[in-house]
């Protein structure tokens, strides 16, 4: 059997990219409340529950208002996300490269690699 071939570097740039994308938009409504938590505890203004925070916002602003700030989140994690998963993924190849497949720790490179990184 032959030797498996690396994708290109673009691949893990763009996996990462879409990861960050994918993780960002999914979490952001909760990121909000968190925020608007905090800003609300200091004046008193506090939401009763987590469903409370949804439901209102929602009423109040639309389902828009849940991703409110959302572009400058999705350009900051998009960036570092694919720059993550690229470094890594170059880190993993040019160790294999540099001192083979080897095991210093006893385990697999790329659990090393993940664990310095």
């Amino acid at each position: 059997m032959g030797q498996k071939e690396a994708p290109a570097i673009g691949t893990h740039l763009i996996g990462g990219v879409l990861a960050g994308a994918a993780s960002t938009a999914a979490t952001h409504p909760l990121d909000l409340i968190k925020v608007r938590y905090q800003v609300y505890a200091s004046r008193n203004l506090a939401y009763k529950s987590l469903l409370d925070a949804f439901v209102t916002i929602a009423r109040e602003e639309g389902v828009r208002g849940l991703y409110g700030g959302l572009w400058p989140a999705l350009l900051g994690n998009c960036v570092s996300w694919g720059g993550y998963f690229l470094f890594y993924e170059q880190s993993k190849v040019g160790g294999s490269r540099h001192f083979g497949d080897f095991r210093s720790f006893g385990l697999p490179i790329q659990w090393e690699v993940a664990a310095f990184s």
